[in-house]
């Protein structure tokens, strides 16, 4: 194939997302390039239809992708991820063959690049436009704290969540995000210098402030969240999105880590900080390792963040990952010095599966199963409901103190009280059933009873419950 065209890839971008913004310069298929190289992998249709999808090239099918791009190969591989690691993987391979590559044609083999890489999102296609490419999606590797496009006021998504949007429009608040993403530059300074990983700082953060996120608690007094989140979907809305059979909840998973990011890099600043944890010990003798020192540490990090009411809120419901995080840190702080640092389930930094928040597609799937995923009425409320919030958070504030009670609800932890609670329920039903039909509870123990065993009951049961029967 002759080249006439220059095509320059994102930097970061998967070279399966080149691939395709290269073919679709020429007016091609991505099949049509793709047949000129030979398949080593025997699972190409698994891989080739997902956009995390990655395809690894040796020495010979990356020189002819590089003629033509018409950019050389040393720029290519500052470019694309993947670009090194094709060569010794398909030397590897064909190691294992008897004579491989004799025919002089370029090999391929499909990998799964999310495993090796990092997480992939979307690109910017205005940002690619630029570089010599249709209007067609970009695929990056993207770690979750670099998906702002400052240009152009865009937050990245993931790929594959099940919903169609690649990006959300944040260009009202752009300037807050992007210095946002300046101040992770010193988390990632700090992480390293304590041989942490900017990944496990960025989750557990992320782990404590959806977890406010989802806290009625914490949205009766939160004033910033809401108006983020209208700005946020009336963008959208006003560009003509509007995916169907949407509404506030599907709109509230999808907006949340964009409204969040700012207190995100704020909370991992502070975990880092070793004067916050002074400050929170003064008065207990340094000491925080119970669930009071978690208060006491959630509300000096509420005094950093413009929230003097967050350590009500942490001692409102059952301990999170903040006070996990704690209680680890006194844990090791307790250790000889010398000592390795504990790493995996036991580390500082380890977030527990209860405490993870709940991804955009799972999260999806499970409203699209419910009946009553989306908003009741119309039009959609989402962002009236934020600024309700907000009000009455304000009115709170200007009625006083009594008015910022935090109501107590249950939370994660409670689900044996409520399947408790729930078989309860159902065995009610059944002994009042039996005893309209018969007139009482006795049934004879003959092991034929069913499931519920109502005659047990009667003798046990207070009086209160027996007149419930009646």
């Amino acid at each position: 194939m002759e080249a006439v065209l220059r095509v320059v890839p994102v930097p970061g971008e998967t070279t399966w997302s080149f691939l395709h913004r290269l073919a679709a310069a020429y007016r091609l298929q991505v099949s049509d390039l793709a047949a000129w190289w030979r398949w080593v992998s025997p699972v190409r249709h698994r891989y080739s239809g997902r956009p995390d999808g990655e395809v690894l090239l040796d020495a010979v099918a990356q020189g002819q992708l590089a003629d033509w791009c018409r950019v050389p190969a040393v720029h290519l591989a500052r470019a694309l991820p993947s670009w090194a690691a094709g060569p010794q993987a398909l030397a590897e391979h064909g190691r294992a063959k008897d004579r491989p590559g004799q025919d002089g044609a370029g090999r391929a083999w499909w990998r799964l690049g999310a495993s090796q890489w990092g997480p992939v999102a979307f690109g910017c296609r205005l940002c690619a436009v630029r570089r010599g490419a249709g209007s067609g999606p970009v695929w990056v590797y993207r770690p979750p704290w670099q998906r702002l496009c400052v240009r152009h006021g865009r937050w990245l998504l993931d790929v594959g969540e099940g919903h169609p949007l690649e990006f959300a429009d944040v260009a009202a608040w752009a300037g807050e995000l992007g210095r946002a993403r300046r101040r992770w530059a010193g988390v990632v300074r700090a992480a390293g210098a304590g041989g942490v990983a900017p990944g496990e700082v960025f989750a557990l953060a992320r782990a404590v402030v959806c977890g406010w996120w989802e806290r009625e608690e914490f949205w009766e007094r939160e004033v910033v969240w809401g108006p983020r989140l209208e700005q946020l979907v009336a963008a959208m809305r006003g560009r003509g999105v509007d995916p169907v059979g949407w509404g506030d909840r599907q709109w509230r998973l999808v907006a949340r880590d964009v409204v969040v990011f700012p207190d995100i890099v704020a909370v991992a600043q502070a975990l880092g900080d070793l004067r916050l944890w002074e400050r929170a010990g003064q008065g207990a003798g340094g000491l925080l390792r119970d669930r009071a020192g978690a208060q006491r540490f959630a509300a000096a990090l509420g005094g950093r963040l413009g929230r003097p009411w967050l350590g009500e809120v942490e001692a409102a419901g059952p301990a999170g990952p903040l006070a996990r995080w704690v209680s680890a840190m006194a844990r090791e702080r307790r250790r000889p010095g010398g000592a390795p640092p504990l790493r995996g389930v036991q580390g500082v930094w380890w977030v527990r599966g209860p405490h993870r928040p709940l991804e955009v597609g799972a999260g999806l799937r499970l409203l699209a199963q419910s009946p009553d995923a989306g908003a009741v009425g119309a039009p959609h409320t989402v962002v009236g409901e934020g600024m309700r919030r907000a009000g009455d958070a304000a009115g709170a504030a200007e009625r006083g103190p009594a008015a910022l009670a935090v109501p107590r609800r249950a939370w994660h932890g409670q689900g044996l009280t409520r399947w408790h609670a729930q078989l309860f329920a159902e065995g009610l039903e059944h002994a009042r059933r039996h005893a309209q039909r018969f007139g009482h509870l006795a049934l004879a123990h003959t092991g034929r009873g069913g499931s519920w065993r109502v005659s047990t009951w009667d003798g046990g049961w207070p009086g209160a419950v027996r007149t419930r029967l009646r």
